[in-house]
């Protein structure tokens, strides 16, 4: 049977043509039927001032209804860039980016349709992104021309004399000065608006520096670049801890950010309605400075402080005993006995830590099942994803179009189809006592990282530790209790240990937003992580429930 031979220029085209049509006309009946019955909008700052993802036309239908009427479109376009342009995705899918405007906004789309009449060239979309690009009036203002203009033109002049301006007088104050906060503050930079980083390390990196010294990012370099300073040709493909650590302090200088390290909020900032500004108190390395933003920017992390379960007895072990979050490294335990709580992502790169630094024993205690995908396999998804001929920006923009409620379902309808290797992995994991999992239906990793940041690894060897019984395994046994030596399990028998490694998680993040922010404003929060009835992120990238203030969330 021959393909029919799709022209995905005209097929995108003439789509955008009319769905630009319908919403500039205003039509919302129209602008709905230019999608599949159970097709998706995604709208990112444009209808609304929030994150949107609707499912279905009758959800499109009544969200345009509601908010088009406020909405003036223009100037729709397909996308010139030569990874967004048209492009036939499958045999009868086509893709493209697209660029349009409001008086407000300078926007880029994405969208996905299918052909659902051959006869009469019908496409409609699967799905449809529409995200604000630029601020009209804050666009990104590209190469600093004004760095030598003036008397005091030297470099050190203009950035002291910036540097001043913006300490003194910021528009918006970023707490966190990890990869999203410096990147956030780059791009106000861009923008044209001061922008102050607060960092309670000593150092920008230390984050990363403090960390145990194996630990290696599980994803890619092209995946995990900053914005405007991609990384080297010649970086390693997973980064180390401490280059990390380095490149974004480097980062931070090179992109002419003003942070105070050493430095955290005096609890607790207050708001003036009025004057609609922020009082902020800041203890910079021991000295109390107030600074008047008039936006706050929250960006210490996913997570709050280290998780340790009250196991009866703990305060009675006599070895030694350390969260993950401050384990150091192995060598401290070459030659003993470690019991190793949890089976995660860090429980995965500590037991290959102490092996290769010469622990006697090290046992894995798995509370519950835990999904194992190799780190080849996942190479492979980001690569597709993230190529390294494609600038980062680009392919995280591509890649967020798509809602996750869609995503889910489509990786839902390929179970089990891409984890072949791992299910023989599984087979012998499951012959020596581990409980191994491909994730919610089959699905791999993906959707935990979004439910729960947690219940998964990405293996780099630790399977095959424990497939030779290198590593042992303790599993679907609770830890009734803790003796100076040894745990005690629900079922009687006992471990010996001389340390234990606690991989038990961590916080909620709201501990730590107490620590900084009003008990009214973090009473508004809401949850922060997982997926919300319409499948976007809670709490993620989203106003703090007081006007100035916003909370952005990552994982890298």
């Amino acid at each position: 049977m021959q393909h029919q031979i799709i022209d995905y220029n005209s097929v995108a085209a003439t789509w955008l043509t009319n769905f630009g049509e319908r919403l500039t006309f205003k039509d919302t009946q129209g602008s709905a039927d230019c999608f599949l019955p159970n097709g998706w909008l995604r709208d990112l700052l444009i209808f609304t001032w929030d994150r949107r993802s609707l499912h279905g036309q009758d959800k499109i239908t009544n969200h345009l209804s509601q908010y088009l009427k406020a909405v003036e479109f223009s100037n729709f376009e397909l996308e010139d860039d030569p990874h967004l342009k048209p492009e036939l995705a499958h045999l009868s899918v086509v893709s493209s980016g697209f660029k349009f405007t409001t008086p407000h906004i300078v926007g880029r789309g994405y969208f996905s349709l299918v052909q659902v009449d051959p006869n009469a060239g019908l496409w409609k979309a699967l799905f449809v992104n529409m995200s604000a690009e630029h601020i009209k009036g804050h666009e990104e203002m590209g190469e600093d021309h004004t760095a030598y203009q003036g008397t005091n033109g030297t470099w050190p002049n203009v950035q002291n004399m910036r540097k001043r301006e913006i300490e003194t007088n910021p528009s918006v104050l970023v707490i966190g000065g990890g990869q999203t906060g410096l990147n956030i503050a780059a791009r106000f930079k861009q923008m044209e608006i001061q922008t102050l980083v607060i960092e309670k390390n000593a150092r920008i990196g230390d984050n990363w520096r403090n960390r145990y010294p194996s630990l290696f990012l599980h994803t890619i370099r092209s995946h995990h670049g900053m914005l405007y300073q991609p990384f080297p040709k010649n970086w390693p493909l997973y980064t180390p801890r401490d280059k990390l650590a380095d490149w974004i302090e480097h980062y931070a200088v090179s992109q002419d950010l003003v942070v105070w390290t050493k430095s955290t909020i005096i609890p607790f900032p207050t708001y003036d309605q009025v004057q609609k500004k922020w009082t902020v108190a800041i203890n910079r390395d021991g000295e109390g400075i107030i600074v008047r933003p008039t936006h706050i920017v929250v960006a210490i992390g996913t997570i709050g402080a280290p998780y340790i379960p009250p196991i009866p007895g703990l305060d009675l072990f006599s070895g030694h005993f350390v969260h993950s979050a401050d384990f150091k490294g192995g060598k401290a335990y070459t030659g003993k006995n470690v019991a190793v709580i949890g089976a995660g992502n860090s429980a995965a790169d500590i037991c290959v830590d102490l092996f290769a630094d010469g622990a006697e024993t090290i046992t894995m205690i798995q509370k519950s099942s835990t999904c194992v995908i190799f780190g080849e396999t996942v190479k492979k998804d980001l690569f597709r994803l993230w190529p390294e001929n494609v600038p980062t920006e680009v392919s995280d923009f591509k890649v967020n179009c798509m809602p996750y409620g869609l995503l889910k379902t489509l990786t839902a309808s390929q179970e089990g189809e891409a984890f072949h290797k791992e299910i023989q992995m599984h087979k012998e994991l499951k012959e020596v006592g581990f409980s191994a999992n491909l994730g919610p239906y089959g699905t791999g990793h993906f959707p935990l990282i979004l439910g729960r940041l947690g219940g998964y690894w990405l293996d780099y060897g630790c399977a095959k530790l424990i497939t030779e019984k290198k590593v042992l395994v303790k599993s679907g046994v609770e830890i009734d209790h803790i003796t100076k030596d040894s745990l005690v399990f629900k079922d009687g028998s006992v471990l010996e240990a001389d340390a234990i490694v606690a991989c038990t998680g961590f916080k909620t993040i709201h501990d730590s937003l107490r620590s900084i922010l009003p008990p009214e404003v973090v009473e508004k929060v809401g949850n922060i992580w997982g997926l919300d009835e319409e499948t976007e992120l809670q709490g993620a990238y989203k106003p703090l429930g007081i006007p100035g203030s916003l909370m952005v969330i990552s994982v890298t």
